[in-house]
C-alpha cells in the first residue's frame, strides 16, 4: 500500500479561508473515508490569550507560513508497554 502524500505538513501556519482562524498544525487525521483533518493550535488571540484550538478540513485550509519547530519527538511507551 502506497503513503499518501499530504498537502501540508506538520509545524505549517495554516489559515481557514471560511472563518480565517489560524494557526500551527500541530497533528493531523486521516479518516477511511479519505478525509483528511488538521488541528490547529494558535499561539494566542487578538487579546493576547491563549485559545482552543480547532481541526479543520484540509480543503478550508491555506498555508500563509511554517512555525519553527527545535525537535520533533515521537512520544510513546518503551517496551512495549
Amino acid at each position: 500500500m502506497s503513503r499518501k502524500r499530504f498537502k501540508f505538513e506538520l509545524g505549517d501556519k495554516l489559515q481557514d479561508v471560511v472563518t480565517g482562524f489560524e494557526g500551527a498544525a500541530v497533528s493531523r487525521t486521516e479518516a477511511l473515508n479519505g478525509a483528511v483533518h488538521y488541528y490547529l493550535s494558535p499561539v494566542v488571540d487578538s487579546d493576547g490569550k491563549a485559545c482552543a484550538g480547532e481541526s479543520i478540513d484540509e480543503c478550508q485550509l491555506k498555508k500563509t507560513g511554517h512555525i519553527c519547530i527545535k525537535e520533533k519527538k515521537r512520544i510513546g511507551f518503551q517496551n512495549g508497554h
